[in-house]
């Protein structure tokens, strides 16, 4: 009832609209969502909206959000986790409306529910629109826990990414479905100007020596914040000695405990350490 009430109020001349739902989220039902969607300011250039544990809400939400999208957006952070009514069709919904103008977007879809109906047809529909948003720089994804995303959906993720993409993240632990292949997929095709990327397959058992070849051996000239949080995969010194740490780099993160490490890919490692790098 009080995004009904609130709608209204909104000042049709907005720049940034910022709303944090926090446990509140869990009172909010889709007609309250449909309210605050009516009301959206077509001025806004921003739209920050965090619905997580939003158990009552789904896709009927999420199109009325996705239709009311401003036409000059350029930031848009959608907080969806916990919507355990969210499918597929959502995203296509979302997709289908993403206004061309975006420079940042970020997407949270942590669901931990095996009843979800969310996977890789919704990740693949996403990506279908990505590639036309010639804008965007920066792309930060969740889709933690939704165990029906796999090689199929970050594929079609990764021949998506827009050509002038700066920072990449990409939250898909315990995404059990994951293999090598998906990951060598993105490595292939991250944009050469990259310069930050975050990955998270934590849990992703599937997951081996090629996947640090690929993303750890992509070309990528201009990166300088390289993040790889994989604990719980297969990894061994080979891996870890295929790492081609670029000379650009300023800040590397490794956490990979549980892999077979015995040494000689650490030393590797270190040899190959840039010298400009301010933090490990």
């Amino acid at each position: 009832e009080f995004l009904i009430t609130l709608a209204p109020a909104l000042p049709q001349k907005l720049q940034a609209l910022i709303l944090r739902f926090g446990f509140a989220a869990k009172k909010v039902d889709e007609e309250g969502i449909e309210a605050l969607a009516k009301a959206i300011p077509r001025s806004l250039t921003e739209l920050f909206l965090d619905f997580a544990d939003g158990t009552r809400l789904g896709d009927v939400g999420l199109k009325a959000i996705a239709e009311a999208l401003p036409p000059k957006l350029e930031h848009l952070t959608l907080g969806l986790a916990g919507w355990v009514k969210l499918s597929d069709r959502g995203l296509w919904n979302l997709q289908h409306h993403l206004p061309k103008t975006l420079i940042s977007l970020k997407l949270d879809c942590f669901i931990m529910s095996l009843q979800t109906k969310l996977g890789d047809p919704g990740l693949a529909s996403l990506a279908s629109k990505l590639s036309q948003l010639e804008q965007l720089q920066q792309l930060d994804l969740s889709f933690k826990s939704v165990r029906h995303v796999g090689d199929g959906g970050l594929s079609a993720l990764a021949a998506a990414l827009p050509k002038g993409l700066k920072t990449l993240r990409l939250v898909l632990d315990n995404c059990a479905a994951l293999t090598d292949a998906g990951l060598s997929a993105l490595g292939e095709a991250l944009p050469a100007g990259l310069e930050k990327l975050q990955l998270f397959c934590n849990d992703c058992e599937l997951l081996g020596d090629g996947t640090l070849a690929a993303v750890g051996g992509a070309e990528l000239p201009c990166l300088q914040h390289l993040e790889l949080s994989m604990s719980g995969a297969n990894f061994t010194d080979a891996g870890l000695a295929a790492l081609k740490l670029k000379d650009s780099l300023r800040l590397l993160s490794l956490s990979l405990s549980g892999a077979q490490l015995r040494g000689p890919g650490l030393c590797t490692l270190a040899r190959r350490m840039p010298k400009e790098v301010k933090a490990l």
